[in-house]
């Protein structure tokens, strides 16, 4: 005698909160169900054979719908040893809305049992389908986000805005509407969305089913061009979850690109219903540096003497930035910043009169003069360049060459450059 495989099916309903699962429950339209198929190998009366190769089909009843829209459950088991037990659960949801019941039996197939491959069926499963009137004013509930998959450490915590956009980023759109009111039906739906102009639509998926182009609505608009999902029907409970890849032109034409999903159609009592999700954005990368010197004042004195090193005032000292430096690149490539006194000290009323002085970058032990031009900062590959702060001791110091006591006030000029690569 070889062994006697078996199939048990059973359900429960998750909607109303069901933890045990039975041969039957009761239920309403739209109703989300849980099967759990086990398949059993076991060994009493037999000579020791694995069942092989198994696999459980389930076509279910119309009424009953599979999480993919579909109307067959296939689920692969593989191999189910001497003694072996094996469990699968998959989730249906309702779909008719009348009493009645649905009868549901699986059938799982394998090899090395009987014949080969055997048919197995499973025992009656039973669902228990009320009637639902519905009564009650509609509730949809959208929630949305925008996510750039090409830089994802970009977008913000509520991931309803994204920056540092690039032309070919592949962007993904996330919409889910909800009808959370009870007893009630939501019909004839239509959501839209705006896309940019040229970008291209690399999927559309309904709740996990991918959509074909033509099967949704594609048209041109001021705004670039607007997705639409027609024939919506959502009853108490059921919810619609929308995923959208594109891929952005390699040349987009926005600075700023914000669409809010809508979703309009029938309420329970056939009144038009709308809602809307949350304003989705992208900001395009400006890829600049933005470098603001600020003057350096070396402060009043009633004489110098050769020799003396003086320091920059509190405005320019640290914490505060001698050049104020935002780096809003997305690539961060090695930089260096560069700085050369074009000219020497001369007084703003007689430029003829020239202090002896000349300035000096001091860095740990050394002090270069920056006459001829001096590096005072760079970074590295994926480095962002941050604000130049010195301590009073450290950066750009005033170097006394001879003693003067001529009074008036000094200035020159000091040239900065932005190196890209070093």
């Amino acid at each position: 005698m070889i062994q006697q495989p078996t199939l048990e099916k059973q359900v429960r309903n998750l909607t109303k909160g069901e933890t045990a699962f039975t041969d039957h429950t009761d239920a309403e339209a739209g109703d989300e169900l849980e099967f759990k198929f086990t398949v059993a190998n076991s060994k009493v009366n037999g000579i020791g054979n694995a069942w092989q190769d198994v696999s459980i089909k389930d076509a279910l009843p119309e009424g009953l719908l599979a999480e993919d829209g579909n109307q067959t459950i296939k689920i692969p088991v593989g191999d189910v040893g001497v003694d072996g037990t094996v469990t699968k659960t998959v989730k249906v949801r309702v779909d008719k809305n009348e009493d009645t019941t649905l009868i549901n039996t699986a059938e799982a197939t394998g090899s090395n049992y009987y014949v080969n491959p055997v048919t197995l069926p499973s025992n009656d499963v039973r669902v228990n389908v009320k009637k639902t009137e519905f009564t009650k004013p509609v509730k949809l509930t959208m929630t949305d986000q925008i996510v750039d998959e090409t830089y994802p450490d970009s977008h913000n915590a509520t991931q309803t805005e994204v920056d540092d956009v690039a032309g070919g980023d592949k962007i993904d759109y996330t919409i889910t509407v909800a009808n959370t009111a009870a007893q009630s039906k939501f019909t004839g739906g239509k959501l839209t969305f705006d896309v940019p102009k040229d970008a291209t639509i690399n999927s559309l998926v309904v709740n996990d089913m991918p959509i074909p182009a033509g099967w949704y609505e594609n048209k041109a608009t001021a705004n670039g061009q607007q997705i639409g999902i027609t024939d919506i029907d959502l009853i108490s409970g059921d919810t619609l979850a929308i995923k959208v890849n594109l891929t952005l032109p390699k040349k987009v034409t926005f600075d700023r690109y914000t669409t809010t999903p809508k979703i309009v159609g029938n309420d329970t009592d056939q009144s038009a219903y709308t809602a809307t999700g949350d304003p989705l954005t992208m900001v395009v990368a400006d890829d600049t540096i933005s470098f603001t010197p600020q003057d350096i004042n070396f402060g009043a004195h009633p004489t110098l003497q050769a020799g003396m090193v003086l320091d920059r005032t509190a405005e320019t000292t640290a914490p505060n930035a001698v050049v104020k430096i935002s780096d809003e690149r997305r690539t961060k490539t090695p930089v260096s910043v560069t700085v050369k006194a074009v000219e020497p000290f001369r007084e703003i009323d007689n430029s003829t009169a020239q202090l002896p002085a000349h300035i000096l970058f001091y860095h740990g032990s050394a002090a270069d003069a920056v006459t001829q031009g001096v590096e005072i900062a760079k970074t590295t590959d994926g480095q962002t360049l941050t604000d130049v702060v010195w301590q009073q001791n450290e950066g750009l110091r005033l170097h006394v060459d001879g003693s003067t006591n001529q009074p008036g006030e000094y200035r020159t000029q000091l040239e900065w450059q932005v190196n890209m690569g070093h």
